[in-house]
């Protein structure tokens, strides 16, 4: 706080100044976002700049529109015909008169008509938005084959091979996708060189000296690294350096650099086989495919944004067991195996050249200092100081008044970033971080915002370090995303971005396009699927699912139908349902998932026949019918070694031999028949829009007026009256999926053995589910082992439930579920395996503070301290932070920092904290971890004294 009299800074909430003795502005209301001067609680305006104090950090609303009705594109209030298709737009009812009653938003005043702001404090304006009326999607052609519900959007059509049955699968919108079997395989070539996704190199990379000698250590091995740390602090960069240096000797197929944020690994898994084989037609392998084909591969794979778990992790390096995979992550997810480094702030002075890099100009001997001061309260965060030296390039502040703002808060360091934006800009930046920082087309970005000088809006943003461009992309930079989405209401953009895309990918839009926005629209579906916008995601999901489809994205495919079948069921739309069972269904189908496949196939069947949907109902009985003749079908023996050729035996005649092989092939034929006879459903037409008639029951042949078709002789029951298509014969054990062990030090790779466990799944089987057994084997560090066998039972939320109990220390576990249908037919999970680890954190014995007042309770507070903490854990702990907050006496600010202990020996790690400089209270924390992230906490509190006897 400045004196103003003498203009001595002096601590906050000081009554008098320290220096001339003059009366103190009692200042507690809020910093200026601009300037970051300190003004009165009731102030309007900042004393200093003049910036408004009311409307910073209001976030911005989408303005009003007119909704084509014909094609649903947003238009201008004033707009006499549709931009789009040019229908006109007379007799659209518009908003309410925006002049009519309306009050500021800020201070409740009232409003001039027409006013852009509010006479009293200065706020602007604001519309409320008019939501975008959601349109009928064009009808089909040929029509609908129900009206329950079912809305048909596009033509997307093709096909592709799958698996290694050699399925084709046949993607149709009306129906559901097709399935057939052939006997041709695709011809997959192997490439030279690993294509990959091309990677401009980064200006010269500051600092990183350590992690770049760590990779240089593992080129050329199969160890993984991963670099983890917060968004912007410099993950990418170090990527983009390594895809230029690195040895290519080592690696003889090259770089791959794959963007896994939000990406499903078996989705992975497919690009990974993508960038070093091609085919002749589209074709995806199963995942045994992948692991052979990709046995021998030797590349370095960079994996940017992981946010997988980590036993997806682990499977995804398994995959290519030759190639080097480099990892950035948020968070750390490789424990067991390789190198993970935390990426922090550069130091100071690569931080000041960052700086004076994008203020474009060498600094002044004042504004090194100030550049500096800049840098330590944003500990070398490179995206934060981008973002400070854009508005002193930009002129919109000195360095001084950037560093004073970013030592208040970096939080006010944003909000005066913010404040200097145009509507535009702000609004902009609303609606990336509303499609969870996906990259977003610029021209979908003018659409939604109904505006046509988005893209200078965009070059600016880009210009401030606040945007960065994947031309012709855009999304918001580092940790910016994350800040908006904590304190705007951004729902209203979320909504309008789902009602847009909604609108525009029904229209009939090519593949690529809607292959290229896919990562957006899946942002907004997932939003539409929790808030419930139910009709919405219908639309959209039933647009982009076929062409997530055809381009192999099987892991999001399954999520897009999954809230297409829970969209169904809340509109109580039941067409809709039985099209998504058949699709999951079919998908289960080519992967050879055929428990699954055949659980969502039967419930398909029987919610189109039930609907009277014969055409629907005969698509799914084929694809039915292809899964029990692979099911029946016996497994090809291996091919025994050829013989040398051996002189005929003369020890049994020529005709003997033939009447042998005679009688051989007549009995196969026979128990052949009767095989299928028994587990073969009755004959099905091939999928058609005519439906077979029912069979009649036989009658016998006495009754000469009886004209109607005789029975097949061979019916082995003639008073069969089953309904066609008649159901599967239920051959299988019950279905079970969705196993879940709870709770779960790292989801699906190890426990606590010191937590009560429990293993739950779904189990589901048409004739019902008989009982159900969890079996387990735990082997303890010794070698100890003991095997056990749990009852399943029903519980109330319709999952089976049985408890591992306790384990005594570190071990492994290996468990599998098994299960019986009514009928007795069994199934197995198969064996799963975790790791059972002790979760027993380090402890914090002691924590010394020197130098003490009062021993145990007070410090001075104009000396510096050294805190030293005793943790004790076997093996030593890896880390430790101390945090403390500092509340002055008389009402004044409290301060709060954490720094990061420096580590003295195995069992003593220290910090030290700059003195108070008033009295008040300190109170602190020392927390400390072992390298499986186990944590503990300890607490404490000082009072700080101005040390007088």
């Amino acid at each position: 706080m400045k004196c103003p009299n003498c203009g001595l800074e002096n601590r906050p909430g000081a009554r008098f100044c320290k220096r001339c003795g003059q009366a103190m502005e009692e200042v507690q209301g809020s910093l200026c976002p601009a300037c970051g001067t300190a003004n009165q609680p009731d102030a309007r305006f900042c004393r200093q700049c003049g910036t408004s104090l009311t409307t910073a950090s209001a976030p911005p609303q989408p303005i009003a529109e007119l909704t084509c009705p014909a094609c649903g594109a947003s238009n201008k209030l004033d707009a006499r015909f549709c931009r789009q298709c040019g229908t006109s737009l007379a007799s659209v009812p518009s908003s309410p008169s925006a002049d009519a009653g309306l009050t500021c938003p800020a201070c409740g005043a009232a409003l001039r008509p027409g006013a852009p702001f509010c006479s009293q404090c200065g706020a602007r304006r604001t519309i409320e938005p008019v939501p975008l009326a959601p349109r009928e999607p064009p009808l089909p052609s040929p029509p609908r084959a129900s009206d329950a519900g079912v809305r048909v959007a596009g033509g997307v059509s093709g096909q592709m091979v799958v698996g290694d049955h050699n399925l084709v699968l046949q993607v149709e919108h009306l129906h559901g996708d097709i399935v057939h079997k052939v006997q041709q395989q695709p011809q997959v070539r192997h490439r030279s060189k690993a294509a990959t996704s091309h990677l401009d190199p980064t200006p010269e990379l500051l600092d990183r000296r350590t992690e770049l000698d760590v990779a240089a250590d593992a080129f050329g091995s199969a160890a993984p690294i991963e670099f983890h740390g917060q968004d912007g602090i410099g993950k990418t960069a170090l990527l983009r350096h390594l895809a230029h240096h690195y040895p290519g000797g080592a690696y003889p197929q090259g770089v791959v650099y794959l963007l896994a944020q939000r990406t499903p690994v078996a989705d992975l898994f497919q690009c990974l086989h993508d960038a070093f084989y091609e085919s002749d037609i589209a074709f995806k392998p199963s995942e045994r495919r992948i692991r052979d084909d990709l046995r021998g591969e030797q590349a370095l794979v960079l994996l940017d944004d992981v946010e997988l778990p980590r036993n997806e992790v682990e499977s995804l390096i398994d995959v290519a067991p030759r190639c080097t995979f480099v990892l950035a992550s948020p968070q750390r997810r490789l424990w067991a195996r390789g190198r993970s480094i935390e990426l922090g702030g550069l130091p100071l002075e690569d931080a000041v050249a960052l700086v004076e890099r994008h203020v474009g100009r060498p600094l002044t001997s004042q504004e090194q200092l100030d550049a500096q001061g800049l840098c330590a309260a944003l500990d070398g965060r490179p995206d934060q100081l981008i973002q400070a030296a854009a508005q002193v390039c930009e002129g919109e502040c000195s360095l001084v008044e950037v560093s004073r703002r970013a030592q208040t808060s970096a939080r006010t360091l944003t909000t005066g970033a913010l404040a200097s934006l145009s509507d535009t800009a702000r609004r902009i930046l609303a609606l990336l971080a509303a499609v969870k920082d996906a990259p977003l087309h610029a021209e979908h970005i003018a659409a939604i915002l109904g505006t046509t000088d988005a893209l200078p809006a965009l070059q600016s943003l880009q210009q401030r370090g606040l945007a960065q461009a994947h031309s012709p992309r855009y999304s918001l930079a580092g940790t910016l995303g994350e800040e908006l989405r904590g304190s705007w209401d951004l729902d209203p953009w979320t909504e309008r971005a789902l009602s847009y895309f909604a609108s525009w990918a029904e229209g009939g839009q090519a593949t690529e396009l809607l292959l290229a926005e896919a990562d957006p629209m899946l942002r907004v579906l997932e939003w539409g699927a929790g808030a419930g916008r139910w009709e919405q995601v219908l639309r959209l999901g039933r647009a982009i699912e076929g062409p997530l489809a055809l381009d192999r994205r099987w892991g999001a495919w399954a999520q897009v139908l999954q809230w297409i079948l829970e969209a169904s069921r809340a509109l109580a739309d039941q067409a809709a349902e039985g099209w998504a069972l058949h699709q999951l269904g079919t998908r289960a189908l080519c992967l050879g998932e055929f428990p699954a496949a055949r659980t969502a196939l039967t419930q398909a069947l029987d919610v189109r026949q039930a609907l009277g949907d014969q055409a629907g109902a005969a698509v799914t009985q084929h694809n039915l019918d292809i899964l029990v003749g692979l099911v029946a079908a016996p497994q090809e023996p291996e091919e025994p070694p050829e013989e040398p050729p051996r002189p005929p035996s003369p020890s049994l005649p020529l005709l003997v031999k033939g009447a042998i092989a005679l009688v051989s092939i007549l009995i196969l034929s026979v128990g052949g028949w009767f095989v299928w006879t028994q587990i073969r459903p009755p004959p099905t037409p091939p999928p058609t829009y005519t439906p077979r008639p029912p069979t009649s029951t036989p009658v016998p042949a006495v009754r000469p007026t009886d004209t109607r078709q005789a029975p097949t002789p061979a019916q082995p029951r003639p008073t069969d009256t089953r309904r066609v298509p008649s159901p599967t014969p239920d051959i299988w054990g019950p279905n079970i999926e969705d196993i879940r062990v709870e709770p779960e030090r790292y989801p699906g790779e190890a426990l606590c053995g010191n937590q009560q466990a429990d293993v739950s799944c779904q189990i589901t089987d048409p004739s019902g589910v008989g009982r159900a057994a969890l079996s387990y084997r735990y082997t303890s560090a010794e070698g100890v082992g003991t095997v056990r066998t749990e009852a399943m039972e029903r519980t109330n939320d319709g999952r089976y439930h049985a408890s591992l109990g306790t384990f005594p220390g570190e071990g492994e576990l290996v468990f599998r579920v098994e299960a019986w249908d009514d009928l007795g037919n069994p199934s197995s999970s198969g064996e799963q395996g975790r790791v059972v680890l002790s979760c027993i954190p380090p402890s914090i014995e002691e924590i010394i503070i020197d130098p003490e007042y009062r021993p145990g309770k007070s410090v001075c507070y104009y000396q510096d301290l050294v805190v030293i903490s005793s943790v004790v854990d076997s093996p030593p702990a890896e880390k430790a932070q101390f945090c403390y907050r500092f509340t002055p006496a008389e009402g004044g600010s409290p301060r709060s920092g954490c720094v990061e202990m420096e580590r003295v020996d195995d069992q003593t790690f220290s910090a030290q904290i700059k003195a108070m400089g008033w009295w008040g209270q300190l109170s602190y924390t020392v927390e400390a971890w072992d390298g499986e992230g186990n944590a503990s906490l300890r607490e404490d509190v000082r009072e700080v004294s101005m040390c007088i006897e």
